[in-house]
């Protein structure tokens, strides 16, 4: 390909699962962003620093660069030892369709740490973004200067072209998947993990994220929650971090959420790679053509 996307050469280390989390520009109001740094950073990376690597993403950038940068490190290649492992890319920036404002939010998920409320964010892929895409797979919705930067569509057989910027915004972000798909492809990335809450509670944007990508899709269809951890151990320094774990839809305050924290036993090694050293395993949607 002319931008050189699997040019595998230029990347001599060894393959690795990627998670691509905010950069330490990207802010908001719970600090949620650099919560999500600190467990990728220092806890999921550090665990097994030639199995993981991180990859920072700011609120300027875009996923599709996020990924060029994460698919060669995670590209189906044999490792140091000479042993192939399929891998994985994780999206952990923070927000999905869930609960409280998010309630009236068709589902969806963010792909870059946008400031502002989840609901003013430009960058998210929603499950409208993705039933466009299906639609002009099938033929019912045709496009016009899809390169263009005034792509425009229509339903098949409808007179009027749509033109509208903030209803063409999703053919853009179409366009931009099937970049990334062409990406993860080429290095034979085996899933995309989306580790944000609820995505994975629409029983139609799984399927339809891992047929536009062409890839396994993992997503969630609980709140993927994330808390501070601090415990002292006598003779040791005190540890401090983050602890994640999954909570029912139902929940509706932090302290319904808190009820599903897994227990934790200062006595015990900190090395607990369920809920302090590694993410919930998710539910995992192929590509079905």
């Amino acid at each position: 390909m002319a931008d050189n996307t699997c040019s595998i050469t230029a990347v001599p280390q060894s393959p690795r699962d990627v998670m691509i989390i905010p950069s330490a520009t990207a802010k908001d109001t719970h600090d949620i962003y650099q919560a999500n740094r600190k467990f990728g950073k220092n806890q999921w990376a550090k665990y097994s620093p030639t199995e993981r690597v991180t990859v920072d993403i700011a609120p300027t950038d875009t996923l599709e660069s996020a990924i060029r940068a994460a698919a060669p490190l995670a590209r189906l290649a044999p490792n140091a030892n000479n042993e192939t492992y399929p891998r994985r890319i994780i999206l952990f920036v923070g927000h999905g369709g869930a609960a409280g404002e998010r309630a009236q939010e068709v589902t969806s998920f963010d792909t870059v740490p946008e400031p502002g409320g989840f609901s003013t964010h430009k960058q998210k892929i929603t499950k409208d973004t993705l039933q466009l895409g299906l639609d002009i797979d099938s033929g019912q919705v045709e496009v016009k200067d899809p390169d263009s930067p005034t792509p425009s569509f229509r339903s098949k057989g409808s007179p009027a072209w749509i033109t509208d910027p903030a209803k063409t915004a999703d053919l853009r972000k179409l366009q931009m998947l099937k970049r990334i798909s062409a990406i993860l492809n080429c290095y034979r990335v085996a899933q995309f993990i989306v580790l944000s809450c609820a995505a994975g509670s629409d029983p139609t944007l799984g399927p339809a994220l891992s047929k536009v990508l062409n890839t396994r899709v993992g997503l969630y269809k609980q709140l993927v929650a994330l808390g501070g951890l601090t415990y002292t151990t006598p003779g040791l320094p005190t540890w401090s971090g983050e602890q994640i774990w999954l909570a029912p839809l139902s929940c509706k305050t932090p302290q319904d959420v808190e009820k599903y924290r897994p227990p934790f036993n200062p006595d015990h090694s900190p090395k607990d790679p369920h809920s302090l050293y590694d993410y919930p395993e998710p539910e995992v949607f192929a590509p079905a053509f």
